[in-house]
């Protein structure tokens, strides 16, 4: 129906943002904590640019998407961040850094789908402490010709 009648669902959405029931909605599927009104409001309004049937027909991909058989063949420095996604289920992380070789699973608690907004800081350091460990392990290997 949203694909259908994404023009309808479109403006629905704006009445919704206009309500605050947009906020709402995106403060209890997206963030676990403080999250701030300023958030919210900046998350709400860039998920109103997106069209309703662009978002319907990736979710149905998403729903048949399974590359598991890939993860074992992935062979850069992975970096695993979950914790309480609604979106993305935390088993659905776990199973990833359990077949991604030496990935390294982190968890940023108490976070959900948008926990790197949320917990911007913390993430800001996770992500620069993985980068350095990468470039430590990158010097120390000897390329061969």
């Amino acid at each position: 129906m949203t694909i259908a009648l994404w023009p309808l669902v479109w403006q629905m959405n704006w009445l919704s943002s206009i309500n605050g029931s947009l906020q709402r909605s995106t403060r209890k599927q997206s963030f676990a904590g403080p999250g701030t009104p300023a958030q919210e409001e900046f998350l709400s309004r860039l998920m109103l640019k997106a069209r309703p049937d662009v978002l319907a027909r990736g979710m149905f991909g998403m729903m048949a998407f399974d590359e598991s058989s890939t993860l074992p063949t992935i062979s850069v420095p992975t970096l695993v961040i979950g914790d309480r996604d609604v979106t993305t289920m935390p088993e659905a992380g776990r199973h990833i850094a359990r077949n991604i070789p030496g990935a390294v699973p982190v968890t940023l608690a108490p976070a959900r789908h948008l926990g790197l907004f949320e917990y911007h800081g913390q993430f800001n350091q996770i992500l620069a402490d993985f980068a350095d460990s990468c470039l430590a392990a990158a010097s120390t290997t000897v390329v061969t010709t």
